[in-house]
This record gives structure tokens, C-alpha cells and sequence, in this order.
């Protein structure tokens, strides 16, 4: 792929990925087997009926799923951009918890050092 039409898409990405509904469609799409049924994203996700048909008309439009329609019913398939916005999602999220555990993780590191210097209560007496 030239890096031109790469580096476009990437800033694409960046783009949709900023969008907090539309992040994570891709990765809950890549989390079944890259192809989902209209109505079992809808069941899955928290948006209005409007809302889901917005985005993934505009993933479709920017090349990130494929729309095949079987009757009444719509399938969505990723394609390899798409897939790539999955995996771009799902880095985003592990990057975020991993930024939001560091302050739990220098607690944790300094708890020997707390225990150490903490009083010790003398035992009580049994009766």
C-alpha cells in the first residue's frame, strides 16, 4: 500500500477514534469474528437506532466495513482498515487503563516502606 493513501487513513483513524461511540464499533465487530448482524450491534451497544445507522454509514463510507443486505436484515463485515481501527481501539484502551492503574501501581510499590514505618499496636491481653 503506498504510504500516502496508509498515512491518510492513520489520521482517519485518529479521527474516528477521538468519537466515543464510534471507537469502539469496530472492536466489538473484530470480537465477532470481524462480521455482525445490524441487529446484534444494535442489541449490543447503547444507541439510539438513528445514531447506529449513522455510524456505520459512515464507517462504510470511509471504507472500514463492508454492508451486505440479506433481505430485511444487514450484515456488516470489516475490512482490513477496519480491522486495523479495531486494533487501534483496542491499544487506545489498554494505553488508557495502563495510564490510569500507574498511581495504584506507585501505592502499591510503596507499601513495604508504609508498613515498616507504621506503629505496632502492642498485642491485647486475653481475658
Amino acid at each position: 500500500m503506498n504510504d500516502s493513501i496508509l498515512f491518510a487513513q492513520t489520521n482517519s483513524d485518529e479521527s474516528l477514534l477521538r468519537r466515543s461511540h464510534l471507537g469502539p464499533l469496530p472492536d466489538v465487530i473484530q470480537g465477532n469474528n470481524g462480521r455482525i448482524w445490524r441487529r446484534q450491534l444494535a442489541a449490543r451497544l447503547a444507541l439510539s437506532d438513528s445514531h447506529l445507522s449513522q455510524l456505520l454509514n459512515e464507517l462504510a463510507a470511509k471504507g472500514r466495513l463492508e454492508r451486505r443486505q440479506d433481505g430485511r436484515e444487514a450484515e456488516y463485515i470489516l475490512t482490513d482498515a477496519g480491522r486495523r481501527l479495531a486494533v487501534a481501539w483496542s491499544v487506545r484502551q489498554a494505553s488508557e487503563l495502563a495510564h490510569d492503574a500507574l498511581p495504584v501501581a506507585d501505592q502499591l510499590a510503596s507499601l513495604p516502606e508504609v508498613l515498616e514505618s507504621a506503629p505496632v499496636a502492642p498485642p491485647r491481653a486475653q481475658r
